[in-house]
């Protein structure tokens, strides 16, 4: 009788072992970094490819991968990271490098990823990329966003469905950023001897400057080319010289340059700070000047 017990033992511990196949994630999926990332447009939306790879304690098994939609999503299109203020960026995770389908759980338009190892291998065969893409454009603020996605492996131990999980993180980090678009002003005609002689001429430019959403900038105009003795000046083919100025209000009270500066946060990366900065242009009355055509070239600084 004891014989026959130590026999059935035995046999039930070799039929527990033949069906006890156990599957992880080794290495788990690495994070999805995807850098610093600007509001700006160029190129081609931002990547990362993590990988991850299976390993089972039995040769042959089928596993099935899928991720979640991540902590701040409520869909799988698009998933979302957040910053600490709560804004949201939006990214998503692809099955394929074209970024066709979305690596999800099966549902909701996504797909999930089923693996089959050979006979002799307890091992995938290589590491399987996840596809991360971080859309150009998008209007968000500065600071570091996160999204935590959790992966799940599935397999059938003996006859049961069995699961494991981990997680992974997606990260980006946004800077402030601006562009200034370019600028001139068109004085038109300057006529010393009658009209402008005790009148000045007057003209203005708008100068818009773009920037990340709440970044605060400050734009500065330098002296221009031809500048001395403490005033800016625009030049002829001949090397005649025309004295001009530009001021940050219609009163012509306060001249833009380095010190005099305009200043404003950004509340949309698509609308110039401040609604655009007016530079209103002046060139003086009463000048003795040589006709021909004058032009001067000022830089615009833009600090943020």
């Amino acid at each position: 009788m004891k014989k026959t017990i130590l026999l059935a033992t035995f046999l039930l511990a070799a039929v527990s072992s033949a069906f006890g196949q156990n599957c992880n994630f080794n290495p788990t999926p690495a994070t999805a970094a995807f850098g610093t990332y600007s509001v700006f447009p160029s190129g081609t939306p931002q990547t990362s490819t993590p990988t991850f790879n299976v390993q089972c304690s039995s040769n042959g098994v089928q596993v099935t991968v899928s991720l979640s939609r991540g902590i701040n999503s409520a869909s799988f299109n698009p998933r979302t990271m957040k910053n600490v203020g709560g804004t949201l960026m939006n990214y998503n995770l692809y099955v394929d490098a074209a970024n066709t389908q979305i690596w999800g759980d099966g549902t909701g338009g996504s797909v999930s990823q089923t693996y089959s190892m050979g006979a002799s291998q307890s091992t995938l065969p290589a590491a399987v990329p996840i596809y991360a893409a971080l859309p150009l454009g998008q209007d968000v603020g500065t600071g570091a966003y996160t999204d935590t996605i959790t992966a799940t492996l599935s397999w059938i131990r003996g006859s049961n469905p069995t699961s494991t999980t981990v997680t992974f993180d997606v990260t980006a980090s946004v800077v402030g950023d601006c562009t200034i678009s370019a600028f001139a002003i068109n004085f038109g005609t300057y006529e010393p001897v009658v009209t402008h002689n005790t009148v000045p001429l007057d003209s203005t430019t708008t100068i818009n400057v773009y920037c990340t959403k709440g970044t605060a900038g400050s734009v500065a105009l330098d002296n221009g080319v031809n500048f001395s003795g403490g005033n800016r000046r625009m030049k002829s083919a001949a090397g005649a010289l025309m004295i001009f100025e530009i001021y940050k209000d219609a009163g012509y009270s306060t001249v833009w340059n380095a010190v005099g500066v305009n200043s404003a946060t950004s509340t949309n990366k698509t609308i110039p700070i401040g609604g655009g900065f007016i530079a209103y242009g002046r060139i003086a009355a009463g000048q003795d000047l040589a006709a021909g055509a004058y032009s001067d070239t000022l830089q615009a600084v833009v600090t943020y």
